[in-house]
């Protein structure tokens, strides 16, 4: 008779849910069971579904807008993982299915899809999408199964793509909000997913917290850093203060709330740079054996081995031209739906 536990994953195709499932198949100490959609998937989530599967994942088909589906998923399982994305139907009110579920099936623990600065120190209007994350939470009131909020900061992924408006590779600039000099945290997703495997299987998190990072830079740091990658001077570009960058937020806001694209990423850069959304204390300590990478050795070692000859190639071309000459080889920041 097997001791292992039972871990659900929701999100499993989904670069961060993929992670997951991957460092629970590599800690051979617990089996993994993804919840799947009927009727299957397509194209490279199809891809990513087979390659887990090869390595042992089972799966459950179940949907989180289609409540009748999800006990049976949840039968037997110790704690589950949602690594899902989306707007207020999925994060909201799909989790909340979600949580419904697991406590009827009587299911410990739930790690919701937070996986970001802190939400817990901002007010309700400061960031949408942690806010609908932070609503998420209510669902849990009344509940025998607890949360387990797993907060990181930002990926590193995401830090070095133009699509946060931070790092423009074309035009070779760097943008900075206020002076540069407030420490933010960054983690490679790999290393979320460690700590989101070893999480899971922790029942001393239950109704906890769990607060860690890979590295801690400054804006200037980082602009040090991606010079020094890249081989070559990134210009500063000075957009305004912190709290210009708040009043962009907020007019962009009022002109179209329902476009959270117009303004989602500010938002999230100005959790950063503002220190809001810093995490405080950090709980590293509490696994000792994962040891998540800097920043610089995902510059030079993570990427550069996924762009392989990236400095030569830099010379004649930009990153963005590179990659679409390889578009297999792209920088991995969504997070996509079960």
């Amino acid at each position: 008779m097997s001791d292992r536990k039972t871990i659900l994953i929701v999100g499993v195709t989904g670069m961060l849910g993929h992670r997951i499932a991957a460092a629970m198949l590599a800690r051979r100490d617990c089996v993994a069971r993804a919840l799947i959609r009927p009727g299957g998937y397509q194209g490279e989530k199809a891809r990513r579904l087979d390659e887990l599967r090869g390595r042992g994942l089972q799966t459950a088909e179940g949907d989180l807008l289609a409540p009748p589906t999800l006990p049976a998923a949840c039968r037997g399982v110790d704690a589950i993982v949602s690594a899902v994305e989306g707007g207020e139907e999925v994060i909201v009110g799909g989790q909340a299915n979600l949580i419904e579920a697991a406590d009827k099936e009587n299911v410990p623990r739930m790690i919701p899809s937070d996986f970001s600065v802190d939400p817990y120190k901002l007010d309700h209007d400061e960031h949408a999408s942690l806010a609908l994350r932070k609503r998420t939470h209510e669902a849990f009131r009344g509940k025998q199964v607890k949360s387990t909020s797993i907060l990181q900061g930002t990926f590193m992924e995401s830090a070095v793509n133009p699509i946060l408006e931070l790092v423009d590779w074309d035009r070779r600039t760097i943008t900075y909000w206020g002076d540069g000099e407030q420490p933010c945290d960054f983690i490679s997703m790999t290393d979320a997913a460690k700590y989101t495997a070893a999480a899971a299987l922790d029942d001393g998190l239950s109704g906890r917290l769990l607060r860690v990072t890979g590295d801690v830079l400054t804006m200037r740091d980082l602009h040090a850093l991606l010079e020094e990658f890249v081989g070559r001077k990134l210009e500063a570009q000075l957009a305004g203060s912190i709290e210009d960058l708040r009043r962009i937020i907020d007019e962009r806001k009022r002109q179209d709330p329902a476009d959270q694209y117009a303004y989602s990423c500010y938002e999230y850069v100005w959790t950063m740079v503002s220190g809001k959304g810093k995490l405080h204390p950090l709980d590293n300590d509490r696994y000792p054996d994962i040891r998540p990478i800097t920043m610089r050795e995902f510059l030079f070692r993570d990427i550069s081995r996924r762009l392989v000859g990236l400095r030569s190639v830099l010379r004649p071309m930009t990153i963005r031209e590179s990659l679409a000459r390889n578009p297999s080889l792209d920088w991995e920041t969504g997070i996509s739906n079960a």
